[in-house]
């Protein structure tokens, strides 16, 4: 047992003074003060503690040990990620377990946690696909867009009926194209998916980048990821303080400097250096997205 104490600690994007009690390696307590316990204590009040992020990994690769150590480490630990949605991609529904028993296979020995997410071309979404996610708990379908147009084609109607109760939710992930025919797409994906009543992103997700709040309560990942909370896992970041972060205005975490990842309880990164643990990452089962929503 041991208290962080004098812990400023990004809560939604902005700072709030706190310290936290932590027995049998999980967040018992957390309040202004434990100035009467005689336990160990440690002092960050020379950096700011946020949650561990949560990441998009598009490609994660299938070569050699030392490139898998390689990816993870520089891709995600070393920007404060412990927690990855990793994306299972397939060009129709035949190749799902298949392809998600490769997936799987391929992670056994990932150093961080992860969600599975699908991804597939917009015009092999169907009602029976919809219910293979809701069958295997795939908490979020990214759909590959090439036109605008093809949205109309979709009968969301169906789609929604079959979502229920599970209700994964769908992202759009729009094929190489240029800026503007970009923009046209996610306008009107934007416009569909408000029209239909779709559990929805209503923007593309960037790769290797934290994915924001609104979308984890989406994903039904929060609070287990993305919050310091009782009850939770010891997995948070120590940030550096300098003259840009020492406020109380809103905290960007990609736009701080990660001094620390502790993982479960066990630093999993300093400074520039990570402590590569193959398989200590878990999956992590949703089973039921967008429940803080």
């Amino acid at each position: 047992m041991y208290i962080i104490e004098e812990a400023d600690i990004i809560v939604e994007e902005h700072l709030k003074k706190s310290s936290i009690f932590i027995k049998e390696n999980m967040i018992y307590g957390m309040r202004p003060h434990y100035r009467r316990d005689k336990h160990m204590r440690m002092d960050v009040s020379s950096f700011i503690i946020g949650p561990t992020l949560v990441m998009l990994d598009m490609n994660t690769p299938g070569g050699t040990f030392q490139q898998f150590k390689q990816h993870f480490a520089e891709n995600f630990m070393l920007k404060g990620c412990s927690t990855v949605v990793s994306v299972v991609e397939m060009n129709s529904e035949t190749q799902f377990e298949e392809a998600l028993a490769q997936k799987r296979q391929s992670l056994l020995n990932c150093p961080i946690d992860y969600v599975l997410g699908v991804k597939i071309p917009l015009k092999r979404i169907s009602t029976t696909f919809i219910r293979k996610c809701k069958k295997f708990k795939i908490p979020c379908i990214f759909l590959r867009l090439e036109d605008g147009a093809d949205l109309h084609l979709i009968p969301w109607g169906w789609i929604k009926e079959s979502m229920f109760p599970y209700n994964p939710v769908l992202v759009p992930f729009v094929s190489k194209v240029n800026e503007i025919h970009k923009q046209r797409i996610i306008k009107e994906w934007k416009k569909v998916m408000d029209a239909e009543k779709l559990p929805s992103c209503f923007d593309e997700i960037p790769d290797s980048s934290p994915i924001p709040l609104h979308n984890l309560k989406k994903f039904g990942l929060y609070p287990k990821r993305g919050d310091l909370h009782i009850g939770g896992e010891i997995n948070y970041n120590l940030y550096l303080k300098d003259e840009h972060s020492g406020g109380l205005g809103e905290m960007q975490p990609d736009e701080l400097s990660l001094a620390v990842m502790v993982h479960k309880g066990q630093v999993a990164a300093a400074g520039k250096q990570t402590f590569f643990r193959p398989g200590y990452g878990e999956e992590i089962v949703i089973h039921k997205p967008a429940l803080f929503i």
